[in-house]
């Protein structure tokens, strides 16, 4: 059973909010333990001093050790639940009290048992005019032995600890559960949309509003997606009627014709019969362009690339249609003398060009001009074929390297054209990594450029041996 991603994220965060807390309380339990064990031997300590001060004080005054000093010392033991004894410098007990008995009616806790502790003994000199005058003994429960005070304040931190570990808890469920569910939301109405387009429909678009970039960056990439699909099917849409707009009038001329000579309405003159083959001359122009473009499409990776000066195929192509543009009256010129080298399929290069040119021939009028240039950037090689022609309305020109799609469709019928040329002349272009562009103006021509990015040529044989 596969789990969603809202709970899979709510329980990750969960879990390290979890780990985090409890390290968090662990380490601040061990660290008041640490801090308590410091401040109880620097109570101890300072016990041991004041008791150790008193005593010198009444040596000082009298030479010995009063009662007046000793009943102090007897109610300073009793609050600090201490046992003390004092001796001589022969060991002999001088004086002693143990109020240790006390310790859990003054702490007034259970927390602290007598019992579960350590009795711990310290001696401690006693100091005048830098002589010894006798050793104080303070006994207590270990390092731990703690006031009710203290208790107190222990008891008031563990208690604080643990409700600020539930409080922790709390609100780390709530923020880890709020921010799964802002994270995934998005995320749930990207799945939903590209469902729909799954099933589709493809006019499906987000609007997702979030501050997350890659979340918003699926987003475009699925509106980029469900846009490239619906104009890919619009396309294929269209390419189905244009073919079979394409096949529909030339079978339908071919049927007619044959019809009316097997009804013997019509004699197979050689006129009669130079019509159907002209219409089947059509016909096997538009599947061998249809042909062309899909191998073209289909196989990119048979481009056969080559050291060539393209040049030399400008001029080629150029004089291959000499007698043509003379013909009409049109100018062809290569502007460009000095030689270009490139690494490319010369085949298809030749191809590209021949489509662009018999284009500008078949629109351009008497008297106009056709001109071929191309030249080395350094990063790229650019090719420009330009025409004083009748151009290409704006509107026409995003869908000018479109299958079947013709600026002007009875002018383009006439003329023989599919509307297959310039479809195949973009698909050669991008399978050598370039691009093909077109701009344009009614009534004063168009340019077509070319740039195609430089192939790195492979080493000779010889070359490659060594």
């Amino acid at each position: 059973m596969k789990t969603s991603l809202y709970t899979k994220l709510a329980m990750i965060l969960i879990s390290v909010s979890l780990v985090t807390i409890i390290i968090i309380s662990l380490i601040a339990s061990i660290s008041t333990g640490i801090i308590f064990q410091n401040y109880i031997a620097a109570e101890q300590n300072r016990h041991r001093e004041i008791i150790t001060a008193t005593l010198a004080d009444a040596y000082a005054e009298a030479g010995m050790f009063t009662e007046e000093a000793m009943e102090k010392l007897s109610m300073y033991a009793m609050m600090e639940n201490l046992n003390l004894t004092i001796t001589d410098n022969s060991s002999n007990i001088i004086w002693g009290v143990n109020f240790l008995g006390h310790r859990e009616a003054v702490y007034g806790t259970d927390q602290i048992k007598p019992a579960a502790l350590k009795y711990v003994e310290t001696r401690t000199p006693v100091l005048f005019n830098g002589s010894q005058i006798g050793t104080l003994i303070t006994g207590f429960y270990g390092e731990y032995a703690m006031t009710s005070r203290d208790a107190a304040l222990l008891g008031s931190f563990k208690r604080w600890l643990v409700i600020s570990g539930v409080i922790s808890v709390v609100v780390a469920f709530i923020l880890s559960t709020s921010v799964s569910k802002h994270l995934t939301f998005p995320i749930q109405t990207i799945t939903k949309a590209a469902q729909s387009i799954k099933e589709g429909n493809l006019k499906q678009r987000l609007d997702i509003s979030t501050d997350t970039a890659e979340i918003a960056e699926l987003a475009t990439t699925i509106n980029h997606l469900a846009e490239a699909l619906d104009r890919q099917e619009t396309m294929r849409k269209q390419l189905t009627t244009d073919i079979a707009h394409e096949l529909r009038t030339p079978l339908a001329i071919l049927q007619s014709q044959a019809e009316a000579i097997l009804d013997g309405l019509w004699e197979p003159t050689k006129d009669k019969l130079e019509n159907i083959h002209g219409e089947i001359i059509r016909l096997s122009r538009l599947i061998n362009d249809l042909d062309k473009l899909t191998k073209v499409e289909s196989k990119l990776g048979q481009i056969r690339r080559a050291a060539f000066n393209l040049t030399e195929v400008l001029n080629a192509t150029a004089e291959s249609f000499g007698a043509q543009a003379s013909t009409k009256g049109i100018e062809i010129t290569v502007k460009n003398k000095n030689p270009v080298e490139i690494f490319a399929d010369r085949d298809k290069l030749s191809q590209v060009m021949v489509n662009l040119i018999s284009n500008a021939l078949k629109y351009t009028e008497s008297g106009g001009k056709i001109t071929l240039d191309c030249f080395d950037t350094g990063s790229a090689v650019r090719i420009t074929v330009s025409d004083t022609g009748i151009g290409i309305e704006k509107e026409h020109l995003p869908f000018i390297f479109e299958r079947f799609y013709r600026a002007d469709s009875s002018r383009s019928r006439a003329t023989g054209g599919a509307g297959l040329g310039l479809a195949i002349a973009d698909s050669i272009i991008k399978a050598h990594g370039g691009k093909i562009t077109v701009d344009s103006q009614p009534g004063v021509g168009t340019v077509f450029t070319i740039t195609l990015p430089h192939a790195e040529q492979p080493l000779p044989a010889s070359e490659n041996e060594q």
